[in-house]
């Protein structure tokens, strides 16, 4: 997981809460009232979320223990109980570039057709990573003009995607508290 995403969802997540104990001195009852409300919304949001994360990564029959854990636990943060138990495979190799220089690769995931060997002539896309290494994304096979895309697992794109909307769903809540507590 993207750490920035698992910061962004814990100061969220406080904000969060700091606007809700705000409401009660700044606004009384009724603002607490409608701040627990927005609250309940984005929890039952969470509740959802977290349903359809584990059913992406971990299939029932993988679950164990009781349903309840199983669909709750997503909502601790970041989820990373659940994101941990899927693994990418990760490859590393180094390319020679025309000018000479060697530069270092990484290939999270699977390659769609026949990976490159040693002494193929390729292309490689991808993102430079601060290492300096590269990202890979795909391959061109300069000889044969193939594109071999490389491929995440359905359930690390979900688990990625889920977390995100974990983040997104925190956020629309902090913004309804300062709302509250601004118009209200």
């Amino acid at each position: 997981m993207d750490q920035h995403i698992v910061a962004a969802t814990r100061v969220l997540a406080v904000l969060t809460c700091v606007g809700l104990v705000a409401t009660v001195p700044v606004g009384g009852g009724a603002m607490f009232g409608r701040a627990l409300l927005v609250v309940a919304v984005g929890l039952v949001l969470l509740l959802v979320t977290g349903c359809v994360l584990v059913m992406a990564v971990r299939p029932a029959a993988e679950a164990g223990g009781t349903t309840f854990g199983a669909i709750t636990r997503p909502l601790t943060l970041p989820m990373r109980s659940v994101v941990r138990e899927r693994t990418v495979d990760v490859s590393s190799f180094s390319i020679k570039e025309v000018s000479g220089a060697t530069v270092n690769c990484d290939v999270r995931g699977a390659v769609r057709a026949a990976a490159p060997s040693r002494g193929d002539m390729v292309e490689v896309y991808g993102k430079r990573l601060r290492t300096g290494a590269v990202l890979v994304h795909q391959f061109v096979d300069r000889t044969s003009g193939t594109t071999l895309p490389v491929r995440m697992p359905v359930a690390c794109v979900t688990a990625r995607l889920a977390s995100v909307a974990v983040a997104a769903l925190w956020a629309l809540a902090t913004l309804g508290m300062a709302v509250l507590l601004v118009f209200g």
